[in-house]
């Protein structure tokens, strides 16, 4: 990253600096320091804005005499913002979002709807998690996790729309068919599982009816 720095002064001085340095050989005087907004060499979405001098203004540096003033240029990262959309979470359930960062990681504690917040410009990896459902039917799994986003300086980064569903826990049904009778040995059996509605004990015409299973 190169800050550009002008440093003006006595006699017609003008240099701009892109490093820390030191400046030999100035005349006795008032030189002036003013710095611009820089981007990150490798992130241009990410800018650096100055603190001293501030942006738009510029610093008065005495040279002469003695001593020999040194003098900081500071920068500090311009921020940006982040939206999310989350969907399908049960009432009341908040998932923790993990935004782990080029330059810093952030937690977030989400539920439903739709969510801005502000964050360290940079790149980020949002990781979701699964959450045990309350009822203990499963758990609720993200459609979508581990994927990157870019989060400009004074912009807005949108990770679109994470929708969570249910995933039921597995469930075994053990079946001990007995045979009774004459020749029982000799049979068999064929059992149907079908899937039924436990109120009205019908079928619904959308449900998946598996192969009849063979013992």
């Amino acid at each position: 990253m190169s800050a550009l720095v002008g440093v003006s002064g006595p006699g017609g001085f003008n240099r701009t600096l892109t490093a820390s340095t030191t400046l030999n050989g100035l005349r006795q005087g008032t030189y002036s320091l003013r710095a611009n907004p820089v981007a990150h060499p490798g992130l241009p979405f990410v800018r650096y804005r100055p603190t001293n001098p501030a942006e738009g203004s510029s610093l008065g540096v005495e040279v002469g005499g003695a001593n020999l003033p040194v003098t900081a240029v500071r920068y500090t990262r311009i921020p940006g913002r982040l939206r999310v959309q989350v969907e399908g979470l049960p009432a009341g359930a908040r998932a923790t979002l993990r935004a782990i960062g080029s330059f810093a990681s952030s937690d977030f504690a989400l539920g439903n709807g739709e969510q801005r917040f502000n964050l360290e410009a940079g790149r980020y990896t949002l990781e979701w998690p699964r959450l045990p459902d309350p009822g203990g039917r499963g758990n609720w799994l993200p459609d979508r996790n581990n994927f990157n986003v870019d989060v400009p300086s004074d912009g807005e980064a949108d990770a679109g729309t994470v929708r969570y569903t249910l995933e039921p826990n597995p469930y075994r049904l053990n079946l001990n068919v007995r045979l009774r009778g004459g020749g029982a040995s000799s049979l068999s059996p064929k059992v149907c599982i079908q899937p039924a509605d436990t109120v009205q004990g019908g079928i619904s015409p959308d449900a998946e009816v598996p192969d009849c299973l063979f013992r």
